[in-house]
């Protein structure tokens, strides 16, 4: 059991969104090239006190410039703030 403070999120990570782009004429921009860019798509595991836009199982998009690794129950997930998820899927 994990006891998670503040508005913090642990988030299993199920994919991430930064494919590699071809421009117009040709050059191959790369995906480390757009890092910053790059989002994490996830389910939330865990959530502390403070979080009150998503909750556990919600399916979220996050900004992987602001997360930490974290391994918890067994699961590789990634530790972030509620204020660095950009959106909630809903049904």
């Amino acid at each position: 059991m994990i006891k998670i403070f503040e508005s913090h999120v642990i988030i299993e990570k199920t994919e991430e969104k930064n494919e590699e782009e071809t421009t117009t004429s040709g050059i191959i921009i790369p995906k480390t090239a757009g890092k910053q860019k790059q989002l994490i798509v996830g389910k939330v595991l865990a959530v502390g006190v403070e979080v009150r836009n998503v909750t556990v199982g919600d399916k979220v998009y996050v900004n992987v410039m602001s997360t930490q690794p974290i391994f918890f129950n067994g699961i590789e997930g990634i530790l972030t703030n509620e204020d660095s998820i950009f959106a909630v899927e809903t049904d």
